[in-house]
């Protein structure tokens, strides 16, 4: 089932207003390593297709995967080992001691939140929340005329212009605003760059499998866009042990770092931020999903290792995704999950984000080197 035009309205209304409100900056995804933005020729084999089955010019449904995990930007220099674990048992020692700052939400974002998540609340009730805060206010009057949600008429009230757009994708659009604000505000700008482009992608990911596979799409879209909130905590944490001790934490010691408690830490500010159980679900669970997990849990770790394997703004990672353990959960049989696999490609794309593709990766033949552990993503 392809993307729907509502579905795509709403996710370039909010690309289009993110560009808007952080200067022109760009949703493609920054250079971790050398790599080249284009696809091969169609006159390129390429040895990562699949030769049984649906046909894969990604290489996502291969096994092998070739190249080598990738530094985030500005990770060239690593510290002597000794300063790095000074500094990694310092990070880790907040983290423990519960002492590590969570991210407020703005006021007006918890009174929409509080709003919005009741089952019973009104247009108005989420425009009075709204109209407090004269930026918010004017931005989504300027989204909901933008040409994503081309209105008959111009639309000036703030009431009709929930109305028109719906309250889920209000509460959406003002989610995206304070979680990209987060991510910039809280660690050094590469790395920031970097999570929030995996992070709308996976969103992106996660709402097309979610109406592929009839669940709710605008809450995929939010546990796809937050799932990584809980490294922006982390990463706000380096940062400051970073600039205290005057280098910075080499690729591999921070992916430990984020790999054993981003989904601790992201569960935390989800229950702060009150968002929707299955969003909290979703975020804690999008590595691995454990014996009655929700759906939603099993669409965002699904969309999650299909940016990963693709290497959307995170190292590129060798994750399997033929017969990935989100197939079953979201009944997906027989070839199903690997055809909706071979789609999301084209959904990015299709939305505005470019898919970073490594030439080598495509063309150079299966082999059975050794497979270095990848940053996670």
């Amino acid at each position: 089932m392809p993307i729907t035009h509502g579905a795509m309205s709403f996710i370039e209304a909010l690309l289009s207003w993110m560009r808007g409100l952080f200067g022109g900056a760009s949703t493609e995804t920054a250079p971790l390593a050398r790599r080249e933005h284009s696809r091969p020729s169609a006159a390129t084999p390429s040895a990562a297709t699949s030769t049984s089955g649906p046909q894969d010019e990604h290489g996502l449904l291969s096994e092998d995967l070739s190249g080598s995990a990738a530094a985030l930007p500005g990770d060239r220099d690593a510290v002597a080992k000794t300063d790095e674990e000074a500094m990694v048992e310092a990070v880790e020692a907040a983290i423990r001691s519960e002492h590590i700052e969570l991210p407020v939400l703005p006021a007006t974002m918890v009174r929409v939140m509080e709003v919005a998540n009741r089952r019973d609340c009104s247009a108005k009730e989420v425009a009075d929340c709204i109209r407090g805060d004269a930026v918010i206010a004017t931005e989504v009057i300027h989204v909901v005329n933008s040409a994503a949600f081309l209105p008959a008429s111009p639309i000036h009230d703030l009431q009709r212009a929930v109305v028109h757009v719906g309250i889920s994708h209000v509460r959406n659009l003002m989610l995206g605003v304070v979680s990209r604000l987060t991510m910039f505000r809280r660690s050094e700008q590469g790395r920031g760059q970097a999570l929030w482009e995996h992070s709308i992608a996976v969103a992106v990911a996660a709402r097309e499998i979610a109406i592929a596979t009839r669940q709710n799409p605008d809450e995929a879209f939010l546990g796809g866009l937050l799932h990584d909130i809980g490294k922006t905590v982390i990463l706000a944490a380096v940062s400051a042990e970073e600039t205290k001790r005057g280098a910075r934490m080499s690729p591999t010691a921070l992916g430990k770092v984020l790999e054993e408690h981003h989904t601790s830490i992201g569960l935390q500010v989800a229950q702060l931020w009150k968002l929707p159980a299955e969003v909290a679900d979703a975020i804690r669970h999008h590595h691995c999903l454990p014996r009655g997990a929700a759906k939603l849990a099993a669409v965002t770790m699904l969309a999650n290792d299909i940016c990963g394997r693709l290497g959307i703004g995170v190292a590129k990672r060798r994750v399997p995704l033929r017969d990935h353990p989100a197939f079953a959960l979201l009944g997906l049989h027989g070839s199903e999950g690997e055809n909706l696999v071979l789609r999301i490609p084209d959904a990015l794309t299709a939305s505005g984000l470019r898919i970073p593709l490594e030439k080598d990766a495509l063309t150079k033949p299966k082999t059975a080197a050794p497979k270095p552990t990848p940053v996670p993503a």
